[in-house]
């Protein structure tokens, strides 16, 4: 049985290299507007989603104890505060969070963001 044209010479040269053009147009159109993403791109927006929510559950928390446990010259303080790192800093030394023995920075900044509302 005689091989087709195709497959054979010239033909399967030209076979070969359209074959991968495809694959790398595949993957190109794949990675940019596919949808498709790598595995350290998954566990970089898993980390952030899981940030997120932290802060979210937490943060509430933290300024509702706060209300509760502060004293009129703690509120003083806080109020007077310009920067969002000293009041963020000045949280974690009055409120702490049950079930929590360190403090996620980005909780206390997100907490003192409610209370100075």
């Amino acid at each position: 049985m005689e091989m087709p044209a195709i497959l054979s010479g010239e033909s399967l040269t030209r076979l070969i290299q359209g074959a991968i053009g495809g694959a790398i147009v595949l993957a190109v159109v794949g990675f940019a507007w596919g949808g498709w993403s790598t595995a350290s791109g998954v566990k970089q927006a898993v980390n952030k989603a899981e940030t997120d929510a932290t802060i979210g559950a937490l943060a509430p928390v933290c300024a509702t104890t706060w209300r509760t446990v502060a004293t009129p010259e703690q509120w003083k303080e806080f109020k007077d505060m310009s920067s969002e790192w000293q009041r963020g800093d000045f949280v974690t030394k009055v409120v702490k969070i049950p079930g929590h023995t360190s403090y996620n920075y980005q909780v206390a900044r997100a907490c003192a963001a409610l209370l100075a509302k």
